[in-house]
């Protein structure tokens, strides 16, 4: 059987029982609502905590640096800050007068009027209780006195004429408390019937009004909670309008305007300042001093100087590839390992129209690039005006160096890129400018590289510091 209404679930032999099952539900629907309320005013205190944040960080937001549109978008940020601040603000207002308030009043309604059938059927639940034992003990009491009564009246006959007469005055004495318990046990049934009935009556009517609060309970809800998703729907709509207002704002940057607009308000001119130039107080020279040199670029002594020769430097052939020796002794420098260089790779550093020159072999060389006298070497130290190959020194016979005998067959090691100038200080030095090129085919313990190049139309050798150039790679 289904059961459709309060008044007939919560009945049963303990009344106690439906007492506690039906107010305890009441309870429970109490608590739910106390949730929801909850809920409700936590909200609010996060809306308006969200809105000062808000309207804090709409101030602070507030771009004066920028310009042209980008800075229009950036105010429109912050407007919309200032807007959304105000929304979340009557937002919560909305939900404090909307729902905060209704629930409060609902709430105390409803605890009112449960606790008031709770206090009146609670009162003839106690009343009933002590009828129905006090009841019980005179019905206890007349079932005792009905007992003797039927013992005395049950004596065998015979008994003396005494005796006899003390059991029937014991007899009428026991009929006659049999009846006033009898009274007294009749009386108190007809007072707990009453009791009950007018418990049965109340708690009927208590039944109903709870019934009747659940129902206004589970309506009041569902319209508040549907009441609370309207006024957060509402605010998602003003939001994305909002939103939408930043992506227009955004949608009208124009980069090309406000650059133009940022030159015209902050240039200073197109005018690029010169570099600063050195010079020295005694020469009125622009050239570095050679006291400024790196340490390895010191020049070296030629006074007892032991140079070992080029074959001493050469690689062992499994480590670095040579290349092929000439024909015959008699090729000239245009077919050796160092004249391929010489004539293959500067032949493809100048230009077309560059002028050449011959050199001693007959060999076309650009003068720009073969020639070392050719550069002006603008950071390299010198003593005098002769920048091109070596310095003008008379070579002492006894020296075993001679720069201009480069052997035929002589192995290149690497290329080196020049990055900074330098004079030669000695007649086995190489001058070298910024920017050359030159085939390294000996390297020294003290940092010291030994190279090849053109001078003055002739294939000369000398030292150059290292840390003046880097090597690169170079296709011969």
């Amino acid at each position: 059987m289904t059961l459709t209404s309060f008044t007939d679930a919560f009945w049963g032999n303990d009344p106690e029982r439906g007492f506690q099952a039906l107010f305890c539900r009441m309870k429970q629907a109490k608590r739910v609502t106390t949730k929801v309320l909850h809920l409700f005013q936590e909200r609010v205190s996060i809306e308006q905590e969200y809105a000062k944040r808000l309207e804090k960080l709409a101030r602070c937001f507030q771009i004066s640096d920028e310009i042209g549109s980008m800075k229009l978008a950036l105010n429109t940020v912050a407007t919309e800050l200032q807007t959304a601040s105000v929304a979340h603000q009557c937002l919560a207002t909305n939900i404090k007068a909307q729902l905060v308030v209704p629930t409060v009043e609902f709430l105390a309604l409803q605890s009112a009027t449960r606790k008031n059938h709770m206090a009146i059927i609670d009162d003839h639940l106690k009343t009933k209780f002590a009828l129905h034992n006090a009841a019980a003990k005179a019905q206890d009491k007349y079932k005792s006195k009905c007992r003797e009564v039927n013992e005395l009246m049950n004596q065998k006959p015979g008994k003396p004429p005494k005796e006899m007469e003390k059991i029937q005055a014991k007899l009428h004495r026991t009929k006659f408390y049999a009846q006033q318990y009898d009274v007294e046990y009749l009386g108190l049934v007809e007072q707990h019937n009453e009791v009950q009935n007018k418990w049965e009556e109340d708690f009927t009517v208590a039944c109903r009004e709870c019934e009747k609060l659940e129902e206004d309970r589970f309506y009041f809800l569902r319209s508040k909670l549907w009441t609370y998703a309207n006024i957060f729907s509402a605010l998602c709509v003003s939001n994305d309008e909002s939103y939408e207002r930043i992506r227009v704002s955004l949608e009208q940057c124009n980069f090309a305007k406000d650059l133009s607009e940022l030159l015209e308000s902050c240039s200073t001119g197109e005018t690029r300042p010169q570099p600063l130039k050195y010079t020295n107080f005694h020469t009125g020279s622009e050239l570095r001093p050679l006291d400024a040199l790196p340490p390895l670029a010191k020049p070296r002594k030629s006074t007892g100087l032991k140079i070992k020769t080029i074959s001493e430097y050469r690689p062992s052939a499994e480590n670095i590839p040579s290349i092929a020796p000439p024909m015959n002794e008699t090729a000239d420098i245009s077919s050796s390992s160092v004249g391929k260089w010489a004539i293959h790779f500067l032949s493809t550093l100048i230009p077309k129209n560059a002028p050449t020159t011959s050199n001693r072999n007959g060999g076309a060389v650009s003068d720009t690039i073969m020639d070392s006298s050719n550069y002006e070497f603008e950071d390299a130290p010198r003593r005098n005006s002769n920048l091109g190959g070596s310095l003008p020194i008379e070579v002492d016979e006894y020296l075993e160096y001679d720069p201009f005998d480069v052997p035929q067959d002589c192995a290149i090691l690497f290329h080196a890129r020049v990055i900074y100038s330098y004079a030669a200080q000695s007649f086995e030095e190489l001058s070298i400018a910024k920017g050359q090129v030159i085939p390294v085919i000996a390297q020294q313990d003290d940092g010291w590289w030994e190279g090849v190049m053109v001078d003055n139309g002739r294939l000369r050798r000398g030292l150059f510091p290292g840390n003046f150039a880097q090597v690169v790679e170079v296709d011969v």
